[in-house]
């Protein structure tokens, strides 16, 4: 039986333009895939303040912007037998479950996993939806990964995520992870929460 571990982002949570939070109760939807595409290219967006209602519309960076990955791309920043290593542990049935929901009406948002040797890999997701994830376990019987956001209006590939509109964040504390373990996680504003999301620098992310 897995062991069910809930979060939430309390109003302390700081973002430079904005806040979010964490819970966990979002409906399971089918495992990541590693395809990404998308089709129709924005030319406008909107800067979300919260509870603000005097969100700003600007004119996006037209030189570099892609299509969106589409919702459940990912992407491994593990490399040779590391990568094989959490790809087969993941395969094998190793690894912890983890539920990552996004609030209706919000942007994009890429989500990083990382532990201590560095980031691992990381998902996209569409406003409103959720994805439930395989942690791999890369091996072991226990892993620890912190998690980052970046969330924005428009993608300007994996190297600059959403450029210069984006908000790059990480979460407190970190998830701990066994075969039995499943974290639910909903970056979505709530008041008592009890994990906090820093602003960032986005080379940092």
């Amino acid at each position: 039986m897995r062991t069910r571990l809930v979060v939430s982002l309390g109003a302390a949570c700081v973002l430079a333009l904005g806040g979010c939070s964490v819970v966990l109760e979002g409906a399971a939807e089918p495992a990541a895939t590693e395809s990404a595409v998308a089709t129709k290219l924005p030319t406008t967006g909107t800067l979300h303040h919260g509870d603000d209602t005097s969100d700003i519309t600007y004119v996006l960076k037209t030189e570099g912007l892609q299509p969106m990955p589409e919702h459940g791309a990912m992407r491994w920043f593990v490399t040779g037998e590391r990568l094989v290593d959490c790809q087969q542990s993941r395969d094998r049935g190793n690894y912890g479950d983890l539920t990552l929901s996004t609030p209706v009406g919000g942007d994009f948002t890429f989500v990083k996993l990382s532990d201590e040797e560095g980031p691992v890999f990381g998902v996209m997701l569409e406003p409103g939806r959720s994805i439930t994830l395989k942690a791999p376990l890369c091996g072991t019987g226990l892993r620890t990964y912190t998690l980052t956001q970046a969330t924005g209006p428009a993608w300007y590939g994996w190297d600059e995520l959403f450029g210069p509109y984006g908000r790059y964040a990480a979460l407190s504390g970190s998830f701990q992870f066994d075969r039995y373990t499943n974290w639910d996680v909903v970056l979505n504003l709530r008041p008592g929460g009890n994990l906090t999301m820093t602003d960032i620098d986005p080379a940092d992310f």
